[in-house]
């Protein structure tokens, strides 16, 4: 909490409890207290006391209000906190980001295998990154529709196909509208580039 934050607590006490006395000595006691704190925790806190029936008609003393509270620099860490590479493009990662991400940016290594194979060149991977994700997802199928016709080998087009329909499900799950257009833009790939 910072002295602002104690200031304007302590005048909360005192519009629920007329007796509280607050001096200059009593902020500065009860802000080196209550600074590792969070703010909203310790208020958190006083709403539970003024609900007491027990308590709550005692003024509140600093050991109730931070009794099992952690200090903000206890607090857990949360996948905010951890950072991670990328394994495929070594990007910096919160772990809250990397899911999301590690998504992406497999469809994209895999469509930039997919051309290098029938194109013999790779792909702008940049360019699908700045695609919104119906984009993204209709270049990403529509890579696969291409990569079927392409390849003469029928266990190898099965193997696409089968593909084709797992993320299609996938994106139906996760509420995106797919056309049933398996020529959606032949050509995707030098549209993107």
């Amino acid at each position: 909490m910072t002295k602002n934050e104690v200031k304007t607590f302590m005048l909360r006490v005192k519009s629920y409890y007329q007796s509280f006395i607050i001096d200059e000595f009593k902020t500065n006691e009860w802000f080196n207290a209550l600074k590792d704190y969070d703010n909203s925790e310790v208020n958190k806190r006083f709403e539970e006391h003024l609900q007491s029936e027990t308590y709550g008609q005692y003024i509140p003393q600093i050991s109730y209000l931070t009794k099992f509270l952690k200090k903000v620099g206890e607090k857990k860490v949360t996948p905010a906190d951890i950072f991670i590479n990328c394994s495929i493009c070594g990007k910096r990662l919160s772990l809250q980001e990397q899911e999301d991400h590690y998504d992406r940016c497999h469809d994209i290594d895999y469509i930039n295998w997919l051309s290098e194979k029938y194109r013999g060149k790779p792909i702008n991977k940049d360019k699908y990154w700045e695609l919104e994700d119906t984009a993204f997802y209709r270049a990403f199928l529509g890579t696969l529709a291409w990569a079927m016709e392409q390849e003469s080998n029928v266990m190898k087009q099965e193997m696409y196909n089968n593909i084709y329909q797992d993320v299609k499900l996938c994106l139906q799950g996760k509420g995106h509208e797919i056309r049933e257009d398996r020529a959606i833009e032949p050509t995707i790939i030098n549209s993107i580039e």
